[in-house]
């Protein structure tokens, strides 16, 4: 219990402030009548019934031509919409769940998202059809300084968040009581927290003793902004958040981690722009459950069903969800 109390704890450090670079809004266009929410041009996330069409064996994208579509009704619609190829998202599972099964981000030729979205969802073998609906990351980088405090770590003072003694006239103590908290549990090398983000800076001399890695010494991650296992941050947030969850602590150098001890997961599908997708994001979520994961980082702002169905796998699978509260 006190384990769970301590995971439970670092959702308090996650409510943190939208800043970075700015969208590519060459990208991305509001749908109709949805005020501010912003999507991916051209594509759209569907979850088809079983027997709908049979994507290649074994394959993440498959052109068009590849595809056996199988119901006549979604074949016409698909042929009126332009549709050029296709992305089989959760690929990795052996084992894929019902609610995770036969679903896909399906690309077109240029097609306003919103008329695609309305055929699509007339379609009898379509379970949903969904924008793929932009991902910003959020964060703080307001810093804070006080003139002493625990442990060793040098930036310790600027965490008013784990130890507030009123520095820049805050409000003594209004903070997380680590340092109580650490009297009891540091965390354990056996919890795995998932930053899905921007991926981490595995090298950083902050975080790299606590990288998890598999018996080879290969980083346990992936890059699914750009499909490759690299998980390195070419954008930072994620390095920022992974140091707030568990940098390692009492070396005298950086931030201390909240789990001091626990190994952490770098997830990438945040690109070097600070952007991500929200099929790339449900993706991820999946992988990090199926690679041993006890909490999951989702330190940015999004909804949709993908996603949705995505976080109640790793509900269903026992995992810790820690999502940023924004500002």
């Amino acid at each position: 219990m006190v384990k769970r109390a301590i995971l439970f704890a670092l959702a308090l450090f996650y409510a943190i402030v939208l800043v970075g670079s700015a969208p590519v809004l060459s990208e991305l266009k509001a749908l109709e009548g949805g005020g501010s929410v912003e999507f991916k041009e051209n594509e759209v996330v569907v979850k088809l019934y079983s027997n709908a069409f049979i994507f290649p064996a074994g394959e993440r994208f498959a052109e068009a031509s590849e595809i056996s579509v199988i119901d006549g009704e979604l074949s016409t619609a698909l042929e009126q919409l332009g549709f050029t190829k296709a992305k089989k998202l959760y690929y990795f599972l052996d084992v894929v769940p019902a609610e995770l099964d036969n679903v896909y981000t399906l690309y077109f030729e240029p097609v306003k998202v919103g008329d695609a979205i309305e055929v699509l969802n007339e379609v009898g073998v379509v379970d949903y059809a969904e924008p793929n609906y932009a991902v910003e990351v959020l964060w703080d980088t307001g810093e804070r300084e006080v003139n002493d405090g625990m442990p060793d770590d040098e930036l310790f003072s600027r965490q008013w968040a784990l130890y507030n003694t009123g520095q820049n006239n805050g409000l003594q103590d209004a903070d997380v009581d680590a340092l109580e908290a650490w009297s009891v549990e540091k965390g354990e090398e056996s919890t795995v927290i998932a930053i899905v983000d921007s991926g981490v800076d595995y090298n950083h001399e902050d975080l790299s003793g606590n990288i998890l890695r598999d018996e080879a010494g290969n980083i346990v991650g992936y890059d699914f902004a750009n499909n490759e296992p690299d998980p390195m941050d070419d954008f930072g947030h994620g390095t920022h958040v992974a140091g707030i969850a568990a940098a390692v602590t009492e070396n005298g150098i950086g931030v201390a981690g909240a789990c001091q001890k626990c190994r952490i997961m770098p997830v990438k599908f945040i690109d070097s722009h600070g952007m991500g997708w929200a099929d790339a994001a449900a993706d991820s979520i999946v992988f990090a459950v199926d690679n041993g994961a006890d909490v999951i980082s989702n330190s940015w702002a999004l909804g949709s069903l993908s996603i949705e169905n995505a976080v109640k796998y790793a509900y269903e699978n026992g995992v810790v969800i820690v999502a940023a509260a924004g500002n």
